[in-house]
């Protein structure tokens, strides 16, 4: 079943972007042990904390060494996505929608291959940006569904970013010793996500 947004989230995702300009997802405290290991440059993915939603929810974490501006950049321009996402062959924007809207087409191994719609609302400023995405009724949609979150900051009292990613999936029905495809769309390529971003970002945005 796809998630709905209610009309309060809706509104609280204009009200936010016009009056707070806070996130519409909520973002996580990090502990003393996760800025340890994120100031190595590593990725580090978590679970999200416990909830009844029938799918999968990650948060992770990754420190860049660019400008919130260039981070933001790569992040918000999906369709340059298979450049360098893990699983991710194809992005079409879709014309003619109230908002922003795009179809992913993902290809696993073995020939497994999903495709679905989201819908994208940002907000951008040199000091704090952030990116959320959902999913969006197509009738190709072969997921569940789908929803997240990119929150770009600078890093403490340094010229580097940090880049908080979270994101739900679920894929809806899994056959009998396919669970492996879950774990492939979801905590297992997280941290591929995170770093192969910032190994674009140092390429591309220097």
């Amino acid at each position: 079943m796809v998630r709905t947004f209610s009309i309060i989230t809706l509104l609280s995702f204009g009200i936010n972007s016009i009056w707070m300009n806070e996130p519409p997802h909520p973002t996580y405290p990090i502990s003393q042990e996760v800025h340890k290991l994120i100031q190595t440059k590593k990725a580090y993915v978590q679970p999200a904390p416990e909830t009844d939603w029938p799918g999968k929810h990650f948060i992770g974490y990754i420190i860049v060494e660019a400008s919130v501006e260039e981070v933001y950049n790569v992040i918000y321009n999906f369709q340059d996505y298979p450049e360098f996402m893990p699983y991710i062959i194809n992005v079409d924007s879709v014309p003619e929608t109230k908002m922003e809207n795009f179809r992913y087409y993902l290809e696993l191994p073995f020939g497994v291959k999903y495709q679905y719609q989201i819908s994208a609302i940002k907000y951008q400023s040199p000091e704090f940006s952030w990116v959320t995405w959902k999913l969006e009724e197509w009738e190709k949609n072969n997921i569940e569904d789908t929803w997240g979150q990119w929150v770009i900051s600078p890093y403490l009292k340094t010229n580097s970013t940090l880049i908080q990613y979270q994101v739900f999936t679920d894929i809806g029905h899994v056959p009998l010793g396919l669970n492996w495809m879950v774990n492939r769309l979801t905590e297992y390529s997280l941290p591929d996500v995170l770093t192969s971003t910032k190994n674009w970002i140092d390429v591309n945005e220097k």
